[in-house]
């Protein structure tokens, strides 16, 4: 065997091993792309759990008198009602924002969508109205989208949660600006 011989087989032997490296970093790369994908998910269902199980009965019962007559709430009330539904808006909005740009599994997404449908009711509508300029334009177009194809609930749900009643949608208000965001006293 000569030495050019000898040559050409090293670099025989150098491509293989080149292309064999370049598909190991791919695998490596999907793998770690579908375990973030994964992760994000976790992170998102543990996060809707815990709102769920932040919800004391005292929060529920709060959440119901708002349907049924959020002017008769103290300042303080409101002010807990909307803090609980922010909270859960910006759970909604991070988990479509990850959808969005594809770190976020289609089959869990499918759970949130539903979920978001699930939780039109007046006194969302009024949270949205007042605070939906605070999310980022395209979450404000997909959930503009789920209000129209949903409409809103009359009955049966506070958020995804029971309630006794609730009020008509026609009641919640117009959308405001920044400049009209006092909190009502």
């Amino acid at each position: 065997m000569n030495l050019e011989t000898v040559y050409y087989l090293s670099q025989i032997i150098a491509v293989i091993a080149v292309v064999a490296s370049l598909v190991f970093v791919g695998i490596q790369i999907r793998l770690s792309t579908q375990q973030a994908k994964a992760d994000a998910a976790d992170t998102a269902h543990r996060a809707i759990q815990d709102w769920y199980q932040s919800a004391t009965a005292e929060q529920v019962a709060l959440n119901a008198r708002a349907m049924r007559d959020f002017s008769s709430l103290s300042g303080e009330e409101k002010q807990l009602v909307y803090l609980y539904g922010m909270r859960m808006m910006m759970n909604l909005q991070e988990v479509h924002s990850k959808w969005s740009d594809g770190s976020f599994p289609d089959d869990r997404w499918q759970f949130w969508d539903a979920w978001a449908s699930s939780i039109m009711s007046p006194l969302m509508k009024r949270l949205w109205a007042d605070r939906g300029y605070l999310f980022s334009a395209r979450f404000q177009t997909y959930f503009e989208g789920k209000v129209a194809e949903k409409g809103t609930q009359k009955e049966g749900s506070v958020w995804g949660l029971a309630s006794e009643q609730a009020d008509s949608a026609d009641d919640a208000p117009s959308p405001k600006t920044p400049a009209d965001m006092e909190p009502d006293a």
